[in-house]
């Protein structure tokens, strides 16, 4: 029904706007205040109602103040691995990066330093595993949306390459210093100040999207689901 309303709103516009410029054009700016007045009642009626519609404002809005996020992300591989693996991670980083910097917080304990990223990672030889993370990181929306593709998806797929694991998890938190877009269209008949907390969660197959007050968390089964969700929602495209 809704809709068929804003269908119905957008067709009256045009027709309006197309009249007196066509056919009565000597009366548009009589009619002006009618015409506006009409128009942006069939914008905020959009803009109230459309998943679309108010995803692209806040799209354009985020691209022009282009505000800070923080990043943290957890990875675990699962396989036999042991400290020794790290002989194997040492040389992946430095083919990716020269100016690597390593520090050795204890046997099975390292910090990776890139000269735009740092890695933590971490064996626990008793379960077999490797975890990863990117703690507290702060980039700009813009270079938000690029860094996964651009930066981490082929770091992640050499690991996987080498290590091969026989089973990942990858988990994103990004919060936004602000206010949250997507928890701003849950929410836009209510008075946000009066909302504590907020929590919904979306399951997209076998990967989850959890939408907070002023986050979003990401979880999947595979490195390239994380890449293709992490570029939707950080580009705000709508929540089918």
């Amino acid at each position: 029904m809704k809709r068929i309303v804003m269908l119905f709103l957008w067709i009256v516009s045009f027709v309006l706007i197309l009249f007196y410029v066509v056919y009565k054009p000597e009366e548009f700016l009589i009619q002006g205040p009618l015409i506006l007045g009409w128009v942006l009642f069939t914008l905020q009626f959009t803009y109230n109602n459309s998943e679309k519609f108010y995803l692209l404002i806040q799209r354009i809005v985020f691209n022009i103040k282009n505000p800070d996020c923080i990043w943290n992300m957890e990875v675990q591989m699962t396989g036999d691995f042991d400290r020794e693996i790290f002989k194997k991670i040492d040389e992946l980083f430095y083919s990716k990066d020269q100016n690597l910097k390593i520090y050795d917080i204890s046997n099975t304990r390292k910090i990776y330093k890139l000269s735009t990223i740092s890695f933590e990672i971490s064996v626990k030889e008793d379960e077999g595993t490797i975890n990863i993370s990117v703690q507290d990181l702060e980039v700009s929306y813009r270079r938000a949306k690029n860094i996964i593709d651009k930066e981490l998806a082929k770091i992640f797929e050499n690991l996987q390459l080498s290590l091969k694991p026989d089973n990942n998890s990858f988990g994103l938190h990004v919060e936004f210093k602000g206010f949250n877009p997507y928890f701003g269209f849950f929410i836009r008949r209510l008075n946000a100040s009066t909302i504590s907390s907020f929590n919904i969660t979306i399951k997209i197959e076998e990967d989850c999207v959890a939408v907070y007050k002023n986050s979003i968390d990401i979880s999947t089964k595979s490195f390239q689901s994380l890449n293709n969700l992490s570029k939707d929602y950080l580009a705000f495209s709508p929540l089918d």
